[in-house]
């Protein structure tokens, strides 16, 4: 989320950004099963979706992710109540307080496992600031950033929403 795509040999990618389809083919290898617009996608048994405004919902296995890119709105309470539990809850966060409380509040209505803040801009060396008021609204603001974060069964999941910052 927000920084320049480096080469890569995902094997399904969600763009949701504005970016020109051929920059971002150009990082990927051809067999790379790329989504660029809004709908409903199935590839190799990963069920992938668009919730609303800038909202994506990724399904593999049984696991279940929600991406709140930039831009994002609140998916009605019917649409969220569909999706069932959420595993992690990616969102993008941009430094402003008013992003930070609505950032928030979805995180909180939503109550995921895990919520991992990413940035809606490309300016890496100042991600710390930008992650702080959603760091300070959710209570979070001991939290250090972590290498990873790895999930092996579902047993592994926090009862209660856990904030991760990954490096």
């Amino acid at each position: 989320m927000g920084f320049p795509l480096k080469r890569t040999e995902a094997d399904i990618l969600v763009s949701a950004i504005s970016v020109p389809r051929e920059k971002v083919v150009s990082k990927v290898r051809k067999e790379t099963f790329t989504v660029f617009k809004p709908g409903e996608y199935e590839v190799s048994g990963v069920d992938i979706k668009t919730i609303g405004g800038n909202c994506w919902f990724i399904s593999l296995e049984n696991w279940r992710f929600y991406f709140f890119t930039n831009g994002w709105t609140m998916p009605s309470e019917k649409k969220l109540e569909k999706l069932g539990k959420i595993d992690i809850l990616f969102v993008s966060v941009d430094g402003t307080t008013e992003n930070a409380k609505k950032t928030a509040e979805a995180a909180k209505k939503i109550s995921p496992s895990f919520v991992i803040p990413g940035l809606t801009n490309n300016e890496e060396k100042d991600a710390a600031n930008l992650v702080k008021p959603f760091l300070d609204e959710t209570d979070s603001e001991d939290t250090v950033p972590a290498e990873g974060l790895i999930l092996k069964k579902r047993e592994d999941l926090p009862e209660e929403t856990k904030i991760i910052l990954l490096r």
